[in-house]
């Protein structure tokens, strides 16, 4: 029984994990820091020392916010799309979190996903914001 509830778990995250992994990019810069990335974008999506984050709050229908970060000589585009063309919404933080923080960890190069009703796009880039 519990080899059985271990093995539907495995199959579970292997299917996670493919999903993460389909919207990679396969050319482009990589992350000079996940660790960073994924700290920057939490504090977008939840806020920071008491300022509201750049995604937190409501997203119209179909709107779309962008944030450009720049890490040293890299910079880093993140983006957040409300794929509903019928209403608006206001994104969990750790929904935004989580979303972001998957095309950072599970894709060197970034990438971009669709996610019950979101996209959400993580890009690092040579340059300047």
């Amino acid at each position: 029984m519990k080899l059985s509830s271990s093995l539907a778990s495995l199959a579970v995250l292997c299917t996670n994990v493919a999903y993460v992994s389909a919207g990679c990019y396969t050319h482009g810069e990589k992350w000079a820091n996940q660790g960073d990335a994924v700290y920057h974008t939490g504090r977008a999506c939840r806020g920071y020392d008491g300022n509201k984050g750049a995604f937190q709050g409501w997203f119209a229908s179909g709107e779309t916010k962008n944030l450009c970060y720049q890490y040293a000589d890299q910079k880093w585009e993140f983006q957040i799309t409300n794929l509903n063309q019928g209403s608006g919404f206001d994104l969990n933080d750790d929904d935004c979190a989580n979303g972001l923080a998957r095309e950072i960890i599970g894709c060197e190069s970034g990438g971009q996903s669709d996610n019950a009703g979101w996209q959400f796009r993580a890009d690092p880039n040579v340059g300047r914001c």
